[in-house]
């Protein structure tokens, strides 16, 4: 029988095509078994471990997400918008009458007349994981639902995941649908309360810290040099760099305008590098480019967001900051000349509005108890606690820390005793009690709280339905710290 030469070249197309998809299949399955692999080192070699089922499929889902985080820096809607003034006291409005928040809870900023909740979430720790990422989702959430419009976050945090998260949270709190958010922790998720309005959460970055190659990457295209980032190479509050830090930012969390962007512990990165007039002169070029953001609508306000030094020691000290001096800079930046007063209602509308530092009662309470700051036309041998100075300038406080430095047994100086019964009998957990009592301090506006486990987002709730102590009261608790 004769050969079909048409019949053979069909037979050998075939038997090629099944060598090849056999070998897509083999290059396939030795993607998917090195990608759901875990590596650790033996005696400085390292060797791959083939997970379970169970963990086959959990680091599948996880890739996946991973995957839906990355395009959601990349295509995310933009929410256009900023927190205003009678937005936030709408939000206060319903929290009250609704879910029974109680009126003292929320405080109004001064300079700004923003009505913020006296306890704010904040987002630093936590693993660079997907699970980290669903419970800050569902974290916020919880948190606005009951009756909280602050959230605090920064370039750094957790690589970026920390503004990603916060992004996640607010598509599920202002989209459209109800459909609530496709991730879950054990079977549950919080879904929101109602459909929320952006101009009625007020939402916080911070640009400083380099933690990406991208974002280094944006500011030296914008015309940063190497020298800018410092001897580390991971600090920068160049105009450049700020802009480049804010980019990503907005693109992360899908915002339109952040209402607070801070300089990220300033003093404590630079200052011994610089002297206390370089830094100085850094803070006023600083401040120039956020003015300019200011009225690109990219940011509502500005501040600094500082840690071990800047406020919280003697003003002799190398690093320490005069709120006075740093206010004055920003009158310089938003060219509101030496005639006008320092509030927005007298003339000088500049951004400097918000500061945040480490305010505990038992461990950090340099705020209240120091008298290291200077006012405006005052004697200058005459010092005031920052807590009053910033209350004279029209700067809101926010607490970082507000728990405290971890430390259990410095705690113990709080005499939870004197906190009124019925608050007490609700507040049972002791750093519950801890932020309650932070909260209170005198001149504080928001005490943040970064809250990720259920069972503690759920404690520490319960000061949302509590008024704040009195001064009298707060005294009495921390008589002994």
């Amino acid at each position: 029988m004769k050969e079909n030469p048409g019949q053979n070249r069909c037979l050998v197309f075939l038997r090629r095509r099944g060598k090849i998809a056999f070998v897509v299949a083999f290059v396939l399955s030795i993607y998917i078994v090195s990608s759901t692999s875990r590596s650790f080192k033996t005696n400085g070699s390292t060797k791959t471990r083939v997970l379970k089922k169970s963990e086959w499929n959990n680091a599948l889902i996880q890739r996946r997400n991973e995957v839906d985080y990355k395009k959601a820096e990349t295509h995310r809607v933009v929410v256009v918008g900023a927190a205003t003034p009678s937005s936030t006291t709408n939000f206060r409005d319903d929290a009250v009458k609704v879910v029974g928040a109680h009126s003292h809870h929320f405080r109004k900023s001064p300079g700004t007349d923003h009505v913020l909740s006296s306890i704010g979430i904040g987002t630093y720790l936590g693993d660079k994981d997907t699970k980290t990422d669903i419970l800050v989702v569902d974290a916020i959430v919880k948190s606005v639902n009951a009756g909280i419009n602050v959230i605090d976050t920064a370039s750094n945090y957790r690589k970026g995941k920390g503004e990603i998260s916060v992004g996640m949270a607010l598509k599920h709190l202002f989209a459209e649908d109800d459909l609530g958010v496709e991730y879950k922790v054990d079977g549950q998720m919080e879904k929101r309360r109602r459909k929320y309005q952006r101009s009625e959460l007020f939402v916080s970055t911070k640009a400083g810290f380099v933690a990406t190659s991208e974002m280094k990457s944006r500011a030296l295209e914008k015309g940063a040099s190497s020298a800018d980032f410092g001897p580390e190479g991971r600090y920068c509050i160049t105009p450049e760099c700020i802009e480049a830090s804010l980019d990503i930012s907005l693109e992360r969390m899908g915002l339109e305008t952040v209402d607070l962007l801070y300089l990220h512990n300033f003093a404590e990165k630079l200052w011994n590098d610089l002297t206390k007039e370089q830094m100085y002169s850094s803070l006023k070029i600083a401040f120039e480019h956020l003015e300019i953001e200011r009225q690109k609508g990219r940011i509502q306000f500005y501040g600094l967001a500082t840690f071990s030094k800047s406020f919280r020691i003697s003003p002799v000290e190398k690093g320490a900051l005069d709120l006075n001096r740093v206010v004055g800079i920003a009158q310089e930046a938003a060219k509101c000349g030496a005639k006008h007063a320092l509030s927005k209602k007298n003339g000088c509308d500049h951004g400097m509005r918000f500061v945040q530092l480490p305010v505990s009662p038992h461990s950090m309470p340099e705020m209240y108890t120091k008298k290291w700051q200077e006012l405006p036309g005052g004697n200058n041998r005459e010092l005031h606690t920052f807590s009053d100075a910033a209350l004279e300038l029209q700067v809101g406080i926010f607490s970082s820390k507000s728990l405290g430095t971890g430390n259990e047994k410095k705690s113990r100086c709080l005499n939870f005793d004197k906190i009124p019964g019925q608050i007490n009998s609700v507040l049972r957990h002791p750093k519950t009690q801890v932020l309650h009592v932070t909260r209170s301090s005198p001149g504080i506006m928001c005490a943040l709280v970064g809250q990720k486990d259920p069972e503690h987002v759920i404690s520490n709730l319960k000061t949302v339905h509590l008024p704040p102590l009195d001064r009298e009261e707060f005294y009495e608790v921390v008589a002994n710290c």
